[in-house]
């Protein structure tokens, strides 16, 4: 987890996301939603696998993050991951927020995906 000089807090994930790593997961978006942080982003673009374990832990910080009026959002969904986000609804809407390479290339913000009527 880093902390920028803008207050933005980026955790960088690699590998597998599961319930064998999500313990580690959750104990750094606990800090991170729960610390004086407005922005969270999770940077994914290294994350080959995610099951709905870690897809759960990342909506939960999430809606912590809105309780304290913050945000959560996700960077660099891509291969695997992006379609397990699609399959669940969970179709991300592009953000804009500025990286500088810091986990911030295409920044989007978990949403439930809109069903037509």
């Amino acid at each position: 987890m880093r902390r920028r000089r803008d207050g933005v807090v980026v955790i960088r994930v690699a590998g597998q996301v599961d319930w064998t790593t999500g313990p580690v997961l959750r104990e750094l978006l606990t800090a991170a939603v729960s610390g004086s942080s407005l922005v969270t982003v999770v940077d994914l673009s290294d994350v080959d696998f995610i099951d709905c374990y870690g897809i759960g832990l990342i909506i939960a910080a999430r809606n912590t993050a809105l309780a304290r009026g913050g945000s959560l959002r996700v960077d660099g969904l891509n291969g695997e991951p992006e379609r397990v986000f699609e399959v669940l609804g969970l179709r991300p809407s592009l953000t804009t927020w500025s990286g500088n390479g810091e986990g911030g290339r295409d920044v989007r913000e978990l949403q439930p995906a809109r069903r037509a009527a």
